[in-house]
Order: C-alpha cells, then structure tokens, then sequence
C-alpha cells in the first residue's frame, strides 16, 4: 500500500474518537466548530439535573459578582429580561473567560473608563451564542477583559450576560490562567497544526505557539536546540519563508488531512529544507508529535521543487513576472490560536 493511501486510512481510523464518550455532556465549542465533552468549567449544575432557580443577587452593575482567576466556576440561571453581571479586576490575570450554557446567549464585555464615575463604561462588545448539532450545551472562551483593562488603565473589566429565552437558561463562567490541554490543537486538521508548528521553529516565534501545536511547554533553550536540529545552526535570519508542495498530483484538501505531514520550506536567502511531520489528532483537535528532516527526498530533490515553483509563479526575491507553465508555491500560512 502506497504511503498517502496508509495516512488517508490513519485518518479515518483518528476520526473515530471525536465522538464524545456516551453518558457524557456535550457541548458545541463554538470558536474551533466541534462537538466535545464539556469540563467541569462549562458545566452548569443545571445540566446535570439539578433544579433551575433564576439567579437575582447579581442582576445589576452595583451588585455584580467578582471573578478570580483560577477560582471556583459560578453558576447562573436567567431568563429574558434578566441579567447577570460579573466583574473582574485589572490586576488579575491574564487568562481566558470560559462560559458554558444550555440555551441562547448574549455575552458581552467593556472596561470601565478610566478617571470617570464607576458607572461609566466604554463600549461594549457582544457575542451570541446557542448549542448546535443536538450537543446540550455551547461552550465559548476568549480572552479575559482584563487584558484590555490595563491597556486603557481601567480599573475594572465587565462582562454582561443576558439571553431572549423564555425559559430559563443555565450558564457557567470561569476565569482560567490558561485553557484545558483538552483543547489545545489545531481543529482545522493536521496540515494547519504543521504548518503552524514550523513557522514557529523558523521564526523562533512565541514559545505559547509551540505550546499550542504540541501540549509540551518548551524552555527558551530546548526550542532553539529543536530549531538547530531542524534547520541548522549559524546563518543569517530569514525575512519570510515559502511553503512547497512535494506531490502535484495529490489534490491539497486530501494531503492537509493526512497525519503525516510533508512540509518544504524555502526562504529570502536561497535555502531550503524538507521535513517529514507526524500528528495525532486528540479530543477533537490535531497535535504534533514528531517532526523530522524527510529521509525520502535529497538536497538535490528539494532544490528542484523549490526550483519548479520559483519558474512557476516568478522568483520571490527579485519579483519577476509569473510564467504559464507548473503549479505556484502557496504561502505558508501564519498559525492561529484556538479555542479562544
């Protein structure tokens, strides 16, 4: 069996554990777009069978109720016409808000203005959400307000919670230093968590991107041992990088959800380096578990395709004009960061 034909039936069989475990709540997280096991942070009481009581002792900006980061979750029922508000100080965090509810919301934030009355707020952001494709629950996270506050010097940062339901609706928030391992990985296959991760070994990028195509914490050191090991040691850096596709012939939406990843990197600076990526898809999202240079392909090979896409598309460095003939190299895409 050829080697794309055994990577296509490693990714079905990976495909088999994305359904949640039976018994278990789900939820729709909706930043990433997947069905998964909701944690106890998004978790309602009231999901779990327990009686629904609208919540009234934080239904103003006088009484909102505070978070802490990395404090207990805090459980609130409303119904429409109601609210809930929750306030989080400046000094805390940084971290992420993590809301988890089983119907419709109206989830907004602003940060107080600074030098004013208590009251007054700047503008408010607003986000609706709701449980799709029959899970119990939506799940959201983004990042805490607080971050904002320090930027505008606010004291304060408020989150609003509201929703248009007639019936009672059961959310949970929790403010997190850092999200779940459960949900760190790429939800846009494995091609997208690859790429993301060698761009950040090219550029010697934020060690938190490593962190989010791997689940492993780098030191400064081990990630610039790992970079020698991929791409050498010495050398000028380079501006900005090329991707390349080894296989013409394999259609790029199959060859991005393959477990293993072929990635051809050239840069500015004439150089060029092939590396043979393997991820694993986890709770829904993909990892990186092992990378590698490509022992299939020689110098001479790599240098030929980079120069088969360069007469393709024009050179990138001198800007020359684009030719008829062969497939242009794509960009190697900037990595996002998920389950925000």
């Amino acid at each position: 069996m050829k080697r794309w034909m055994v990577n296509v039936v490693m990714s079905v069989m990976f495909s088999l554990f994305l359904t949640p475990a039976a018994g278990a709540v789900t939820a729709w997280w909706l930043e990433p777009g997947i069905t998964v096991e909701a944690d106890e942070a998004v978790t309602p009481a009231a999901a779990t069978g327990q009686p629904l009581a609208v919540t009234s002792a934080n239904n103003s900006l006088g009484t909102a109720r505070a978070l802490k980061v990395g404090g207990a979750p805090v459980d609130g029922v409303i119904v429409a016409g109601t609210k809930n508000w929750y306030v989080v100080a400046a000094e805390d965090g940084p971290g992420y808000i993590r809301i988890g509810s089983t119907g419709p919301l109206l989830i907004e934030d602003a940060v107080e203005l600074p030098g004013k009355d208590a009251a007054a707020v700047g503008p408010w952001s607003r986000k609706s959400v709701a449980p799709q494709h029959g899970a119990q629950l939506i799940e959201t996270s983004m990042i805490s307000i607080t971050d904002l506050a320090r930027i505008r010097k606010a004291r304060r940062g408020l989150i609003r919670i509201s929703t248009e339901s007639t019936t009672p609706v059961a959310h949970r928030i929790s403010f997190v230093a850092e999200l779940p391992q459960s949900r760190i990985g790429s939800a846009y296959g494995p091609g997208s968590a690859a790429n993301q991760y060698i761009l950040a070994l090219a550029n010697g990028g934020p060690l938190t991107d490593l962190y989010r195509t791997t689940r492993i914490r780098y030191s400064r050191e081990r990630a610039m041992a790992l970079r020698d090991q991929l791409f050498g040691k010495g050398g000028a850096a380079s501006q900005f990088f090329r991707v390349h596709q080894k296989d013409l012939s394999l259609d790029p939406n199959v060859s991005d959800g393959l477990p293993v990843q072929h990635i051809i990197l050239s840069d500015d600076q004439s150089r060029h380096w092939a590396f043979l990526i393997t991820c694993e898809q986890r709770d829904g999202l993909w990892v990186v578990v092992d990378a590698r240079r490509d022992p299939e392909l020689s110098d001479a090979e790599v240098a030929a395709i980079v120069r088969r896409d360069q007469e393709a598309s024009g050179n990138f460095r001198s800007g020359e004009a684009a030719r008829e003939s062969g497939a242009p190299a794509k960009p190697l895409p900037a990595g996002k960061a998920k389950g925000k």
